[in-house]
């Protein structure tokens, strides 16, 4: 509770103080999106989201994609660093976006809860953004935020904005209401290598999934997978390699993931 109203202080301070802007967002639908437009700084109706620029964010429930890959055909994507998460310093004083930061652009994950089946269905989303909280499924399936530290891109592939998703519910409780720390006072000052890498110097790019390296993705990159976690070998540079939703642990959900993109032809 006193990490909740400290971070409430400092929101409510920075606001007056700073560049910072805060929204709620009513996500609280399980099959519309609400789209979100970073230069209007408003909520837009997107009637072809996925064949329209006009859009660089959007909310459903627990889940945040991007204007990129599956979900749009923006150049739009998102980063995650799990490690150096947010606080209130953190968040005012990064005013550039970090050397060799990667974006990822949106995909396939099966992590939507079906109302009718009680299931986990597949949709389109981002999987850095996915990492902005967890369920505690000991206390009442509460979503805890991770405070990660988020970029995004935006659609036109040109501005970042760094996110702090900080609750998932309003004042009464009621889930599927995000509130939203952002600013957009940051920029890549290291340029975009052809990867979409701050600050990298690729000339060609590693798709997300391709274990082995060959330049595609296939029954090949799951058994390396597989082969990966049975050996418990993590080295450092196969891990990242292998920690595809980049949740900083490899296991089934990389698999699933894996099989995902396979599927879907990503």
């Amino acid at each position: 509770m006193n990490k909740y109203l400290n971070l409430v202080s400092f929101i409510y301070l920075s606001i007056i103080f700073s560049e910072n802007y805060s929204i709620e967002i009513d996500a609280s639908s399980y099959s519309s999106w609400v789209y979100y437009n970073f230069a209007l700084h408003s909520e837009v109706v997107i009637s072809d989201p996925e064949n329209s620029l006009g859009w660089d964010i959007a909310f459903q429930r627990n889940h945040i994609k991007t204007n990129s890959g599956t979900s749009g055909n923006g150049f739009g994507g998102a980063s995650v660093d799990s490690i150096n998460i947010w606080t209130a310093d953190q968040f005012n004083n990064l005013t550039a976006v970090p050397m060799n930061t990667e974006f990822h652009q949106d995909t396939m994950l099966q992590t939507f809860y079906d109302l009718s089946t009680h299931t986990m269905s597949w949709g389109s989303t981002s999987p850095s953004l996915e990492t902005w909280g967890d369920f505690d499924f000991d206390n009442n399936y509460t979503l805890v935020p991770s405070d990660n530290q988020l970029i995004v891109r935006t659609a036109d592939g040109q501005n970042f904005i760094k996110i702090w998703p900080y609750n998932y519910y309003n004042d009464v409780g009621s889930s599927g209401r995000i509130s939203v720390l952002y600013n957009d006072d940051i920029d890549c000052t290291f340029g975009m290598d052809y990867c979409g890498v701050c600050g990298g110097n690729n000339n060609t790019c590693l798709l997300d999934g391709d274990i082995n390296q060959d330049s595609s993705i296939n029954i090949l990159d799951i058994i390396s997978l597989l082969d990966f976690i049975l050996s418990s070998n993590l080295e450092t540079t196969d891990f990242e390699l292998h920690d595809i939703n980049q949740d900083l642990n490899i296991d089934i959900f990389d698999v699933i993931l894996l099989i995902g993109l396979i599927v879907n032809g990503v």
